[in-house]
């Protein structure tokens, strides 16, 4: 079992042939030509001692960047616990919580927390071996925001092999997908809450952990992973419900027992067998009739084989139904303080979070090219696109109107930038969230190109609906809500060159300068509680 986890970060991951789930490449990568005579692979040369591989190199790069990763986290971390000892914000919550558990007291619960104790769980995991080699109490507000510091770590070798796995026909150095990685876990808002003891970075790194270990085929750990990710946070059965249709999917389009038929069935059913599952790349779908098609395709097969999908897929199938018991016994999702928890029905998350990621995302997705055709596609386009464009708008508009909510806590707490961004922009005119419908469109369009010819149709149905059924129901616009489904976008876009992914790096670094200095010394007092440190965060 140990094997089946070591994170090799200079491999890639073995490929399945013939995988219509995985783009074909482009015609920069072409591979011997179809008619053309075999011809044996030119023999390179062996390096030398003073030559390293370049297996070897890439695996020193990773190295390195995990180490400067390491580092960086080990300083900033200094800082944080120098400046701010005492626990912050919703720490005033968690750390208490956890310190029961440290000393195995695990029936008292403190009814204000709102998510399950996964959290407290694993860092009494984390904390009980060190205790048996010292007297003192370590389950200190610096040893427990530690432990996020190592889900952060983890969560860097989690990405780089999923980022080998996504692009593993695309001819992307391993280098490269090292410094994706890292642009990656630098993402400024995860970032952030690695040097707090909050839930986001463990309810990060055991969706990634599930989503690769679907990927490679391992369901059963997938499954088991992300029961785990659901005990730091409710939401994330949403997650567990993407990675059992990508893993459905995964199954019916690749193995061998779904694909070949069994010699004693009649021919009919050998020919129904034959049926591949139809999924194109989300390029190839020119009509409304090969979505229809295709979710037709997925519904038939999955009937077909539902007996050996639920062999494969049961560690899924237990985790939804340990969670319908869970919310039969809690008499809903939400635990502690319900009333500021109901779910509602609040669409513009989904423009909101199309902006917030562009922004994010436009050092890897923003080109020349992008910006022309989304400048002339509406004027060249002719009457059908600019029929399409208004009739869009109009929507939009009209669920702006109607389904816009502000929350009590947007607009009560000065401390989150979420507040400034609905002060200076939402609230600065009663018209202004309807002149932005444009900028959502424009946003929505850019991040769906460059998935176009690298998502397959089904898998990109699947996201759409998993971060549909993340946002929506969630009245309160928080930006740490949008880190999974920013981070599950950003590992299927073409990895951009090292230009880019260095200038990536940089940009979110200086990001993260910035607010981690305001966090420490830009703190400020309320009026109603003089003397006490109020400090800026997502």
């Amino acid at each position: 079992m140990v094997d089946e986890f070591e994170f090799d970060t200079t491999t890639r991951p073995t490929i399945v042939e013939n995988d219509p789930n995985i783009a074909e490449e482009s015609d920069e990568y072409v591979s011997d030509k179809e008619g053309e005579p075999a011809t044996e692979p030119a023999t390179e040369p062996q390096a030398t001692s003073a030559e390293p591989t370049k297996q070897e190199a890439s695996g020193e790069t990773s190295l390195v960047l995990l180490f400067v990763h390491v580092g960086i986290l080990a300083a900033v971390s200094g800082w944080v616990n120098a400046v701010v000892p005492d626990p912050y914000m919703d720490e005033v919550f968690h750390i208490p919580q956890a310190q029961y558990y440290c000393v195995q007291k695990y029936s008292v619960w403190n009814p204000k927390i709102t998510t399950p104790p996964g959290l407290y769980a694993i860092s009494d995991l984390f904390i009980t071996p060190v205790g048996l080699f010292t007297s003192a109490f370590i389950c200190t507000p610096s040893f427990l925001r530690a432990i996020n510091r190592i889900f952060s770590i983890i969560t860097y070798l989690i990405l780089a092999r999923l980022l080998a796995s996504v692009h593993a026909r695309r001819g992307v150095a391993d280098d490269q997908l090292a410094l994706a990685a890292l642009a990656l876990v630098m993402f400024p808002v995860a970032y952030f809450y690695n040097f707090l003891y909050y839930t986001d970075s463990g309810s990060t790194l055991f969706v990634l952990w599930a989503y690769l270990c679907a990927r490679d085929g391992r369901y059963m750990w997938s499954g088991i992973i992300s029961a785990i990710s659901v005990t730091f946070r409710q939401t994330n059965i949403v997650w567990v419900c993407f990675l059992l249709g990508i893993s459905l999917v995964r199954i019916l389009s690749t193995d061998l027992k779904v694909l070949q038929p069994k010699k004693s069935e009649s021919e009919d059913d050998a020919k129904d067998d034959e049926a591949r599952l139809y999924n194109p790349l989300v390029a190839e779908v020119a009509s409304i009739g090969q979505v229809l098609t295709s979710i037709a395709s997925l519904i038939r097969l999955t009937f077909k084989h539902l007996p050996y999908l639920l062999e494969q897929l049961y560690s899924f199938v237990l985790t939804l139904a340990g969670f319908v018991a869970f919310v039969i016994w809690n008499d809903g999702i939400a635990l502690g303080d319900r009333a500021n928890h109901v779910a509602g029905l609040h669409v513009p998350q989904l423009f909101y979070f199309a902006s917030f990621a562009a922004f994010f995302a436009a050092p890897a997705i923003l080109s020349m090219d992008l910006v022309r055709r989304a400048v002339l596609g509406p004027v060249t386009g002719g009457f059908r696109r600019l029929g399409t464009l208004i009739v869009t708008a109009v929507g939009m508009l009209f669920l702006v109107d109607r389904f816009t909510m502000e929350h009590p806590f947007l607009l009560s707490d000065n401390r989150h930038y979420t507040f400034y961004v609905w002060k200076n922009i939402y609230r600065r005119h009663s018209l202004a969230r309807y002149a932005l419908v444009p900028a959502y469109m424009g946003a929505g369009w850019a991040l769906l190109q460059p998935l176009t010819t690298t998502l397959p149709l089904l898998d990109l149905l699947a996201y759409l609906a998993a971060v549909t059924l993340t946002l929506v129901p969630s009245p309160l616009l928080e930006f740490r809500y949008f880190i999974l489904p920013f981070l599950m976008y950003m590992v299927h876009v073409p990895v951009p060159g090292k230009g880019r992914l260095v200038a990536m790096c940089a940009a979110y670094a200086a990001v993260n300068a910035w607010t981690v200095y305001m966090f420490l010394w830009k703190g400020f007092e309320w009026e109603t509680e003089l003397g006490k440190v109020q400090r800026f965060m997502w």
